[in-house]
């Protein structure tokens, strides 16, 4: 019979491969035998990576939803977000409707160009009246994303026309909390605001478009957009597909947009390509999630040098094993195969685990994070292909990197030696048993680095909260509310109904006295940015592009219901009109503009084109702690005479009780709810309570780091243990001998204790040394506490010390109960 031409080598292949598999089969069940046979160390060693590893990947998820991961939309590199370079270097992301129809015309660059501004409306459905964040959009905007509905259709160029019935497009949530998913919305019509809008579709439950918390869509030049006409656009575009993407961006930057009234040329900003992440993630929280990101990679290492340790002492106790497999003619390859098998299984075991506590970790995450952390939603940090990927290669790659060194330690050894020592009392060589002190030092190094850390921010957490606000906010209750525009379209019937309001507040039993307001601390409903401060006579004083400056309008008696000190001057008159020039400006504002001089009196304006009208300080007050916890002096800041027959949308009543502030809020709650069962109650509650959300940032980045410290120092001190009371079982004899020839229990005592403490001091010093480095990069994140605080430093270490100490204890004690009889015997 003949064989086709190279059907031996086929056949040798099909051999081979098969040997392979069985090697691979036997060791496989070899490794689980000594697993199992060894569960103590198995279970330590699976929730040691457990937590490194679950830590680890929750963090990467959180980094790759806003950071990584490209947008859920068709072609997501061909879609961009543009935005405007000034000639000044300030970037703007905002256009109007003239740009916005230039770009539409400019086909050599886009194959479509749309904008969308933000609007918000009161939604129909179940449940309480809420402010309903929605989306203005051009006609075509959904075609350039993309993405079509989950339910009927998406918003098309003919729904914008002029005189079309208004339709709307609902987002997944919201079709779900406020309409039950029910399918046969399309088609209805509800209630947005004062309008009736039919229902023409839903979209599926990953469209976050522009980001989390859209609950509805509508065309811009509908009769339902209540958007000012005038308002900035932000503009989305797709790029043609028929050329290279680097080359399409530069093309487009090298482009000016028109501006009105501009003179051409230089004068005319540039166009820019700006990153969608810029959206996603507020730009103060991406050097948080650097820092965590950091820090989990540290408790990844502390593990990782823990499972390292653990399995260079499993295996010292091996040798006579490994000795006699060799001299049966097991090469030195062979047995490396099986040390590494056994440690990367016991890495997937702890990978398995890893990936649950990684949800679990997702889920406190989201729990614990503030609402405005992210424009993303927390569905959005999730468990999905590209982090289990992610999970799977970290296993491995940790696997494979601390398992190769205690492998090549374990399968290189002298055979006589390890033939003629027994199993039980066979010590380790010097080097093993410098590579595991080595591990031992790294673990206590980095966690001094990761304690460290957590004290900085622990302390400036503490300090944040011992900030006095500038005023008295022990008995202060707030109120906040956006007024609909359709029952009170103009400022005569805002000003009725927040007169009223005031009235029965001030009926209320308790209520000392209450104000109102167009906004209060510590978020600032107004803001002023790139102001030039112009002091009269003396020219521009002041012009910082970057500063923030808050200020609200306000009536006479707000200050002394508020308790804010005056400093110099007085209120407002009685009799000041709506646009009077008399303002009261803080401190801060007052030393900006005349350090050393009384400021009252004086004369200024902002702005720097010549226009703007000039002010008179009439009062000085004390700074209020607002707008950025990171500033304990408080913003500059200034207050304006409020209108007495007209008033904003947006307003705030402040009241002052003679007891506890959350004892009225149901009755205020409940006087809102009597005056207009309609309108949406967008903040309620006692100004302490409003601090407490103020400072979520800075807890949750404090929790977070303080509990990768507490896993670190755990991990560390299970690893330092570890080793002492290995050394202990190893010199067992020793101690005997020891014993017998007088030695008491505190010398025993001591002599475990001292390799402890050296061990310790080493970390201990060398973390200390690393963190002078390292604490750099929480530089922004610290408030009026040093990067190099000695306290922090002091209360790091001694901590540590005392966990290394008592990690040392017990094997120490242990030491000091050596039968000499019982250990000589043994050998």
């Amino acid at each position: 019979m003949e064989f086709p031409v190279g059907f031996d080598e086929q056949l040798g292949g099909m051999r081979r491969a098969s040997r392979a598999c069985m090697i691979l089969l036997n060791d496989l069940r070899f490794a689980l035998r000594r697993l199992s046979s060894a569960p103590g160390f198995t279970a330590v060693a699976a929730l040691t990576l457990a937590l490194g590893i679950g830590a680890t990947t929750a963090i990467y998820s959180v980094v790759d939803a806003l950071m990584l991961r490209p947008r859920p939309f068709p072609d997501p590199e061909r879609l961009v977000d543009l935005g405007m370079l000034t000639p000044t270097g300030r970037t703007s992301r905002y256009f109007d409707a003239t740009q916005l129809a230039y770009l539409k015309t400019r086909t050599d660059l886009f194959a479509s160009v749309d904008g969308f501004n933000f609007r918000a409306g009161v939604l129909a459905g179940s449940g309480e009246p809420q402010h309903d964040a929605g989306l203005a959009i051009t006609g075509g905007m959904m075609r350039t994303l993309g993405i079509p509905a989950q339910l009927g259709r998406i918003i098309q160029e003919s729904d914008a026309e002029p005189g079309v019935s208004p339709v709307i497009v609902l987002a997944y949530d919201t079709w779900r909390d406020r309409f039950g998913s029910d399918p046969r919305i399309i088609g209805q019509t509800i209630r947005l605001d004062d309008h009736a809008v039919e229902v023409i579709g839903v979209m599926p439950r990953h469209f976050k478009f522009p980001g989390a918390g859209r609950q509805y869509w509508i065309p811009m030049t509908s009769a339902v957009d209540n958007s000012p006409r005038g308002q900035p656009l932000q503009i989305v575009a797709r790029l043609h597909g028929d050329q290279p993407l680097e080359h399409a961006i530069a093309q487009i930057t090298a482009n000016s947009i028109p501006v009105a009234n501009s003179q051409g040329g230089a004068n005319e900003p540039r166009l820019q390509v700006v990153p969608a992440s810029g959206r996603l993630l507020n730009p103060n929280v991406r050097t948080t999630i650097y820092v965590l990101a950091g820090a989990v990679a540290l408790v990844l290492l502390i593990a990782c040098a823990n499972i390292a340790n653990l399995l260079l002492v499993q295996n010292a106790g091996r040798d006579r094993e490994v000795a006699v497999r060799a001299a049966l003619g097991a090469s030195r390859s062979r047995l490396l195969r099986q040390f590494l098998t056994e440690a990367v299984l016991l890495m997937c075991a702890g990978g398995l685990l890893g990936l649950l506590a990684a949800q679990w970790a997702i889920d406190v995450l989201a729990s614990l994070a503030p609402e405005d952390m992210s424009y993303l939603s927390q569905d959005a940090v999730s468990l999905d292909g590209r982090v289990l990927v992610f999970a799977f290669g970290l296993t491995v790659l940790t696997g494979v990197l601390f398992g190769i060194l205690p492998a090549l330690k374990s399968s290189r050894l002298i055979l006589f030696d390890a033939l003629k020592s027994g199993a039980r009392t066979a010590t380790a060589s010097a080097s093993q048993e410098r590579t595991r002190r080595g591990f031992v030092v790294v673990q206590l190094a980095i966690s001094v680095v990761l304690l460290i850390a957590a004290t900085l921010l622990a302390r400036t957490f503490v300090r944040l909260l011992q900030v006095e606000p500038g005023f008295d906010a022990d008995r202060l209750a707030v109120i906040q509310l956006q007024l609909t525009t359709w029952k009170y379209p103009t400022g005569p019937a805002r000003r009725q109904f927040a007169d009223d309001l005031l009235s029965r507040i001030r009926s209320i039993p308790g209520v000392v006295n209450a104000t109102a307001s167009g906004g209060a601390p510590p978020n600032a409903t107004n803001i002023r940015f790139d102001v030039s401060f112009e002091v009269e006579g003396r020219g521009v004083v002041l012009h910082d592009p970057a500063l923030l400056i808050p200020f609200s309008s306000v009536p006479q008696d707000f200050f002394s219901v508020m308790g804010i000190p005056f400093k110099a001057g007085h209120t407002f008159p009685a009799d000041a009109l709506p646009g009077s020039r008399d303002i009261v400006i803080n401190e801060r504002m007052a030393t900006a503009l005349w350090k050393g001089e009384n400021p009252v009196g004086q004369r200024f304006r902002m702005g720097s084109d010549g226009n703007e009208p000039w002010y008179t300080v009439v009062g000085v007050v004390g700074n209020v702690y607002q707008l950025d916890y990171g500033d304990t002096q408080g913003q500059m800041a200034y207050y304006l005479p409020a209108s007495r027959t007209s008033a904003p949308s947006v307003q705030t009543w402040i009241v002052r009780t003679a007891g506890d502030p959350a004892a009225i809020v149901p009755q205020l709650r409940q006087i809102i709810r009597t005056m207009d069962p309609q309108q949406p109650i967008w903040r309620l509650g006692t100004f302490r309570s409003q601090y407490v959300e103020f400072f979520a940032l800075p807890r949750f980045y404090t929790v977070l780091m303080g509990t990768f410290a507490a896993i670190g120092v755990l991990i560390a001190g299970v690893g330092l243990y570890g080793v002492l009371a290995y050394a202990m079982a190893q010199r067992t004899r020793e101690f005997g001998i020891r014993v017998a020839l007088g030695a008491t229990s505190n010398d025993v005592l001591w002599l475990v204790l001292r390799g402890g403490a050296m061990l310790t001091a080493v970390g201990l010093t060398l973390g200390a040394a690393g963190s002078l480095i390292v604490t750099r990069s929480l530089a922004s994140l610290l408030v009026d506490v040093p990067r190099i605080d000695p306290v922090s430093y002091a209360l790091a270490i001694f901590f540590l010390a005392g966990t290394a100490l008592a990690a040392c204890w017990i094997p120490a004690r242990r030491a000091t109960r050596v039968d000499p009889v019982i250990a000589l015997r043994a050998e």
